[in-house]
């Protein structure tokens, strides 16, 4: 008899070709973690930019996963908010600022059709204001079984009325939470996040945490409060809130790991869009400005993380284009459920979680902000490939790497390469015009 047959007959186990068990353990469904943070470009990463303050967390949750290294979001934070959760370019869903039409399906519903349980902690933004819309919409109507969110409701101060930071005014079951000066509200969204998560509950968990970090005001953090007195803002303590909400990546990992959830849930980190104008981040390239609430790179260039262990390949970057509609069919793809058939994005992965070829060849954004901030008020529509962006207007860029901020703006004559990539990206603006998604205030966009 062999080594390895004595050692099997010692320890009782039976012969090397016997038959598998008749009934397997079912392999256990698939947990979704999706973190959106707010007003954070990807330059701020130091997995995108080795000049940025370290962010160890963040490099090591893409270090374990895929980061895409061209994903473009819309350029203010309610646009983008609508696409995450309804998997539609803005021109077909979009009404107001702060706004989503109660009759969207949206990422919740989705989860909650298909047995998860499903929770939400965060900024909300998405409840609407006037006298034509009710005061608060619950979560629930979108598909949540809990919430805990900041300007949920627009009673005076609460909601977003009240600040989100020190002393946060939080939301949860139609009741403002008791808060005092010590407490921070990013951390009290991550320990209901991971109570909602550790939970003994048999169902698979959609867990959405759309942060409010890094947002101004930029306030001092945990890291070096609470302040003595009354908080004040200064964008010197941006750094000092990129790093906290690295350090809260972490804690939300190490969570998922010490209740034996790491290995069956997926986590998607992204921004919502580029960082605020008044920050600036060194990169190799020299001094970045974010470009919040601006259609080009640096308005809309944030990071992409998704990991998912045993499934989505380690170590890797995607350097092909993504779009915000990607993202819910992502997290369908990977979770195995069903994504909605009038959706504009397409998974990068494929149900294995390896890449799959159905990807677009290029990004598109159209964006009409619907908001009276005067940093806002820029409106368009482009298409963005791995170098090019080409606008509706007709303005063509070469815009290269997205972490350097100089672009140069190209006109006649053109190089061959470049004739076929403006051809290609003028394609994919008409197939969008076609669709109803003209440059903002043209005939073709929606009233």
């Amino acid at each position: 008899m062999s080594f390895a047959l004595a050692l099997l007959a010692a320890v009782g186990a039976g012969p090397l070709d016997s038959p598998p068990p008749e009934n397997p353990p079912p392999e256990r469904p698939t947990n979704v973690l999706l973190i959106m943070a707010d007003d954070l470009g990807a330059e701020w990463l130091s997995c995108y930019n080795p000049a940025a303050p370290p962010t160890p967390h963040l490099d090591a949750l893409a270090a374990s996963g895929t980061r895409f290294a061209r994903c473009f979001s819309q350029p203010l934070c309610t646009p983008s908010r609508v696409v995450l959760m309804t998997g539609k370019y803005n021109y077909r869903n979009y009404v107001e600022f702060g706004f989503l039409p109660p009759e969207e399906r949206t990422i919740g519903d989705l989860f909650q059709d298909a047995g998860y349980r499903t929770g939400v902690f965060g900024k909300w933004q998405l409840s609407g204001d006037g006298p034509d819309r009710p005061d608060k919409i619950d979560p629930a109507d979108w598909g949540f079984d809990e919430h805990l969110l900041w300007q949920l409701s627009k009673r005076p101060g609460h909601g977003n009325k009240g600040p989100r930071y020190w002393a946060p005014k939080l939301e949860a079951g139609g009741a403002i939470l008791p808060s005092d000066k010590d407490d921070y509200g990013p951390d009290r969204f991550v320990d209901a996040l991971l109570d909602f998560v550790k939970r003994d509950d048999a169902r698979p968990f959609l867990a959405y945490y759309p942060m409010v970090l890094t947002h101004d005001p930029f306030l001092q953090t945990p890291e070096t409060g609470p302040p003595a007195g009354k908080a004040q803002a200064d964008k010197e303590h941006f750094p000092e809130m990129v790093r906290y909400t690295d350090r809260l990546i972490g804690r939300l990992v190490a969570g998922l790991e010490a209740a034996g959830l790491r290995e069956n849930t997926a986590i998607l980190f992204c921004g919502d869009n580029g960082t605020h104008q008044s920050v600036v981040c060194p990169t190799p390239h020299g001094p970045y400005r974010g470009g919040k609430g601006l259609l080009n790179d640096r308005g809309t260039w944030v990071p992409l993380i998704v990991s998912l262990p045993g499934r989505v390949p380690a170590g890797a970057t995607d350097e092909r284009p993504v779009d915000f509609t990607d993202l819910l069919p992502t997290v369908c793809t990977l979770a195995g459920v069903p994504a909605p058939a009038d959706g504009d994005g397409v998974s990068p992965f494929a149900g294995d979680g390896g890449p799959t070829e159905a990807r677009r060849t290029a990004a598109f954004v159209w964006y009409d902000p619907r908001h009276n901030a005067r940093i806002n008020r820029q409106a368009g529509a482009f298409a963005r490939d791995e170098r090019y962006r080409l606008h509706a207007d007709g303005r063509f860029f070469d815009a290269g790497d997205p972490l350097d901020p100089a672009e140069e703006e190209l006109t006649e004559p053109l190089t061959e390469a470049q004739e076929r990539a403006r051809s290609a990206l003028s394609s994919e603006l008409d197939r969008h015009a076609k669709q109803g998604g003209g440059p903002p205030g043209s005939a073709a966009a929606p009233e």
